[in-house]
């Protein structure tokens, strides 16, 4: 276990999809809702959510993932990430970073 990546809270999660960014992972939680962790995980500004997710993809300094319920996207991180954001009435199926 690496001591810069290691977060006691992470043990005690069970996870169905991580990615990882610079400096941070990101998993989607089995009961639902997505924890971040890492040095970096900071700056990606994510408040709490309790949404499941359907998709995650990670990009050098952001986050994007799928909402399964309504195929939303959502992103966290440098705004210049994804500064073409598609429209709010967009529905995805899939992501790539």
């Amino acid at each position: 276990e690496n001591p810069t990546f290691y977060d006691q809270i992470v043990s005690n999660f069970v996870f169905n999809k991580i990615v990882s960014g610079y400096g941070f992972s990101c998993g989607g939680i089995r009961e639902g809702g997505l924890l971040c962790f890492g040095p970096n995980s900071s700056n990606l500004g994510l408040n709490t959510t309790s949404d499941n997710f359907e998709t995650l993809a990670a990009g050098k300094n952001s986050l994007c993932a799928i909402v399964n319920s309504s195929r939303e996207v959502k992103c966290w991180g440098d705004d210049d990430s994804f500064a073409n954001s598609p429209r709010d009435d967009s529905r995805f199926v899939a992501l790539t970073a």
